[in-house]
């Protein structure tokens, strides 16, 4: 069993890393005004991908690493959440914050994946790169075939 969920972490570390340029989301709610990227809630598949990616880690009990820098993410999530009570919208303000917080929970999933031995250095880099280079012929494409 616990082989099983080493490489399901892997696979959805990996696919949330490749998932990242494309984007796709599904837009769920939108504050004022017509649905944009700066006013409306969406769901993206990233998240999806992160939340299992997440779970099967979790349940594969390996440990999140524990690195030095910890004390500046703290930090960062801390004027992050404090800005929410500044803010002229906090509805929002709290679904950018969860969104800083997925990007954080990335981050550390990444980390400690590569510090745990599931994936290494190359293959992640391979995936961006991967990633990329799809996106790019994807965005040719539409730019001469419309």
């Amino acid at each position: 069993m616990d082989l099983v969920l080493s490489k399901l972490v892997k696979f959805t570390a990996l696919a949330v890393v490749f998932s990242i340029p494309f984007g796709v989301k599904k837009f769920l709610y939108a504050f004022w005004g017509r649905p944009a990227d700066i006013s409306s809630v969406f769901l993206y598949a990233t998240d999806i991908l992160l939340a299992f990616a997440l779970l099967f880690f979790i349940l594969s009990k390996k440990q999140f690493s524990k690195g030095n820098q910890n004390w500046f993410l703290v930090a960062f999530l801390t004027t992050c959440a404090i800005s929410i009570i500044f803010s002229l919208n906090q509805y929002l303000s709290l679904y950018f914050f969860i969104r800083i917080c997925l990007g954080v929970l990335l981050g550390f999933l990444l980390l400690s994946v590569l510090e745990n031995g599931l994936i290494s250095l190359r293959g992640l880099c391979i995936a961006i790169y991967t990633s990329a280079f799809l996106q790019a012929i994807i965005g040719l494409f539409q730019f001469f075939y419309g």
